[in-house]
């Protein structure tokens, strides 16, 4: 080894460790590890969020082949803050019957 190169005298490998040692046995026996139980059905948030998407999309709908006139200025916000309320009100749910499991 020179002094010739700097950098290669710090990124030479170093030797690899011996590995011929057997772990030794766990001192108690492990117990089965249990599942958590798999809800089953359809997820409720894109079950929602596609009914809200329905219901824009026949509004839109409505708007455009009826005579409907719909006033979007008061109608996204109103919107929003209603799905903002139902993402509220499941979340509660969600943390109420989590607890009960516990």
């Amino acid at each position: 080894m020179s002094n010739e190169n700097p950098e290669r005298d710090r990124t030479e490998a170093l030797p690899a460790p011996d590995r011929t040692e057997a772990l030794p046995a766990p001192s108690h026996p492990q117990e089965p590890r249990q599942e958590p139980e798999r809800l089953r059905g359809p997820s409720l948030g894109p079950v929602i969020l596609g009914l809200a998407c329905l219901v824009v999309a026949g509004a839109v709908l409505a708007q455009e082949v009826g005579n409907w006139t719909i006033d979007w200025g008061s109608f996204g916000p109103l919107g929003i803050v209603a799905a903002g309320a139902v993402l509220v009100v499941l979340g509660a749910v969600g943390l109420a019957t989590s607890r009960r499991r516990s």
